[in-house]
């Protein structure tokens, strides 16, 4: 929480550090870009929650994981491209009017659904996609004794084709 609340903090220099603690830039309102450089193999939760002016994320290779609810709360941020590096992806943004997702062919885990989303993009090929584990995307759903996994229907554009799913249900 090293500069949490710094509503006024116009830009970050990132390039001399490595690591961030949880919810480092929280509230920092005047933040409108960001690049996070190779030096960064995590971005813990929370790490730019708030940032309202945040409009654009450079993300470098090696970053392999990003945390939970790492971009919470940033209106104006609409695309994200997420490098070949990173493995693992949790709830890293919700509340943002994310419209294009990227994800790199190194991703293994999503660990959350993007119901407002329905075309993603991914760097690798469609047998590459098939080994990613999206099981989360599911949203489940108990009635009756019957469990139930409900996303809507989605497609992903891979380099050697597009994989098309009507009933949410991926693979």
């Amino acid at each position: 929480r090293a500069f949490f609340g710094c509503s006024s903090l116009p830009s970050v220099d990132l390039s001399y550090i490595n690591d961030l603690g949880i919810e480092a830039f929280y509230g920092c309102e005047a933040i409108t870009s960001l690049h996070i450089p190779s030096t960064f193999y995590y971005l813990p939760s929370g790490t730019f929650s708030g940032c309202e002016g945040l409009k654009s994320v450079y993300l470098e290779a090696p970053l392999e994981r990003i945390g939970s609810q790492a971009f919470y709360n940033c209106p104006k941020l609409t695309e994200f491209v997420i490098p070949d590096g990173v493995t693992t992806l949790e709830a890293f943004y919700w509340n943002c009017p994310v419209e294009k997702i990227t994800f790199g062919a190194g991703i293994q885990k999503i660990d959350w659904t993007y119901p407002e989303i329905s075309v993603f993009y991914y760097n690798g090929t469609m047998e590459q996609w098939a080994k990613v584990d999206i099981s989360k995307w599911k949203n489940r759903v108990e009635a009756g004794g019957v469990t139930l996994y409900v996303r809507g229907a989605f497609t992903v554009k891979c380099l050697d084709g597009d994989i098309y799913d009507a009933n949410g249900f991926a693979q």
